[in-house]
This record gives C-alpha cells, structure tokens and sequence, in this order.
C-alpha cells in the first residue's frame, strides 16, 4: 500500500511539472477565460492572432477527474480524455467570436490540455 502511494505521488508530481512546463513556454502571456457550458467550467486560453487555444476543465473539475480515475486504478475513465468532450465548449466560445468561427484541428497537449487550431 505504501509503494502504491509513493507511485501516486510520483505520477501527480511529475503531471504537474508537464504541465507547467508547456504552460509557460506557449500560453503563458495569456489570460484565461472563463466560460460555462453544458453545466461545466471550462478555461479558454485564445490566441486569436495565430488562430488557436487552449482549453481546459476548471482547476477543480480536472483534480475531481483525476482523483476519481487515480483511486479506480482507471477503472472509471476521465471524461477528460477526449477532444470530443472539449469541442462542444470550443465551439460556443468560438460562436461568441462570430458566427463564421470553426474548428480547424484539435490535438492532445498534456491531459487535462487540448489545443484548437480556428478560422473566423
């Protein structure tokens, strides 16, 4: 039990680490917007001047993903893991922007982080 939780530690530690690493170097002159949809919050960090953003769950509604899936061993997927969870949002942010916004492409940065490429 010991060892599993050392395991644990490691993971979430070295996540994090990721994470902020990408964060910095790419979006970190950018401020985040907060937006609710589908009864979800949702971070939208936007370079409307290169046509992409980032998006991601609330702060606490990543760490209640991750936590319901790290203490199943992954036996409860995270609803996080699929760009198709996150377009829906991306999509109505975008409509706010102008009705002729659209999804491009869409890639995995670091989970909980996903990218979309637009054009308006």
């Amino acid at each position: 039990m010991k060892i599993l939780a050392v395991l644990t530690a490691a993971c979430v530690i070295s996540g994090c680490t990721g994470e902020t690493e990408f964060y910095t170097k790419d979006y970190s002159t950018v401020l985040p917007q907060e937006i609710q949809h589908n009864g979800r919050m949702w971070r939208i960090f936007d370079k409307p001047q290169e046509g992409r953003l980032m998006i991601s769950p609330s702060a606490r509604a990543a760490a209640g993903a991750g936590i319901a899936t790290g203490l199943t061993l992954g036996l409860i997927p995270s609803p996080n893991d699929k760009a198709s969870t996150f377009k829906p949002a991306v999509d109505a942010y975008l409509s706010q922007k102008s009705e002729n916004c659209g999804v491009t492409f869409s890639r995995l940065l670091i989970k909980p982080y996903y990218e979309f490429s637009y054009s308006c």
